[in-house]
Order: C-alpha cells, then sequence, then structure tokens
C-alpha cells in the first residue's frame, strides 16, 4: 500500500524481507504468495529475483534508510504477518528484531502490530461482505 514511496534499493531489500517473513514458520500459505505477488506489483519489479543476501545484512543495510522507510516496511511486514492464521511466535520474535535494530521503541511496535491487524480485519470483513451476496 505504501511501497511506492521507497527507493529501487529499498524495494528490493523489502521483497527479501518478505521472502525471509513468509518461511519463518516453515510454512507458506496461499494467501502469503498473493502477498509477495502485490507487492511485486506494487514495487513495479515483475522481474525481480531473490538477491540471496544473508537477512542481517538486508537489515542492516535498511538501517540506513529514513524512518519513514522503516515504518513502511514495519507496516507492511506486519500486514504480511497477519494474512494469514499460522503461528506467529517466530515472526514477532523476527519484528522485534528489526524494530531493535532500526530503533524502533516497542510502543511503536505495538502500534504498527495493532493497525496491521485491524488492517486486515477490515479487509476480510470486506470480502465477506461482498462475496455473501
Amino acid at each position: 500500500m505504501y511501497l511506492s514511496s521507497l527507493g529501487e534499493r529499498e524495494k528490493q531489500l523489502f521483497l527479501e524481507l518478505v521472502r525471509h517473513t513468509m518461511l519463518l514458520d516453515c510454512e507458506v500459505s496461499s494467501s502469503e504468495v498473493q502477498a509477495l505477488d502485490s507487492y511485486i506489483h506494487e514495487c513495479a519489479l515483475p522481474h525481480h529475483r531473490p538477491l540471496g543476501l544473508p537477512i542481517s545484512q538486508v537489515i542492516d543495510e535498511l538501517a540506513n534508510s529514513s524512518y519513514r522507510v522503516k515504518i513502511t516496511i514495519l507496516l507492511e511486514l506486519w500486514s504480511l504477518i497477519y494474512c494469514d492464521i499460522s503461528t506467529r511466535d517466530k515472526e514477532e520474535v523476527f519484528m522485534l528484531d528489526i524494530a531493535n535494530k532500526w530503533a524502533i521503541s516497542e510502543a511503536q511496535v505495538r502500534r504498527y502490530k495493532r493497525w496491521a491487524k485491524d488492517f486486515i480485519d477490515i479487509i476480510t470483513d470486506g470480502q465477506r461482505l461482498i462475496n455473501d451476496n
């Protein structure tokens, strides 16, 4: 939703984070695949291929981005995490680790997490309303 504001390299690194996040629980759901496809489209990178960088390098490189870029990435990753109903323990630990490395407070993390959950709930409700008719 907000990915167009990222630079080209930030978009590529974001997609690396998405792939890594998807694999944390050792299951990739169809909703996660759809989300990845949507992210690739929104980033305008239709031929994007994984960079193959260590995830620590991706996180460190993005640490040099603006605060706005970091928040954008966190909001989108929380949305990815909440798009399916799989176990989120590893994903939550991963997100807290990123926030810590990017000097984002736990209060802000809770706020972004709540926003993403509410956003996914609204989308799901809308889909139900449309499909119930």
